[in-house]
């Protein structure tokens, strides 16, 4: 979808990383997670996310919802995850 590639260009402005949707390397993975949980945030269905993230089913997308909620409820343990995420919710809010 066209938030979804928008999405993923700002992860890009605000981390360097040209997040590839098909690695499983960690950096893209959570890449991945942060775009997946941001669009479920702002209302798009588990099947339209799955189908942004380049056809990845909805348990794909469920597992990065819950890797990203597991970052935010303990954010002591993920400091450099919260970072990126929180510079990545400001550029979103610019």
């Amino acid at each position: 979808s066209w938030r979804a590639d928008r999405l993923l260009e700002m992860y890009e402005e605000v981390t360097g990383l040209k997040p590839n949707l098909y690695c499983r390397d960690r950096d893209h993975v959570w890449a991945k997670a942060m775009v997946a949980y941001q669009l479920l945030q702002e209302g798009y269905s588990l099947e339209s996310v799955a189908m942004s993230l380049c056809k990845q089913n909805h348990s794909s997308v469920i597992h990065y919802r819950q890797k990203m909620q597991d970052a935010l409820d303990v954010p002591q343990a993920y400091k450099a995850i919260i970072e990126i995420w929180n510079k990545f919710q400001k550029r979103i809010q610019s």
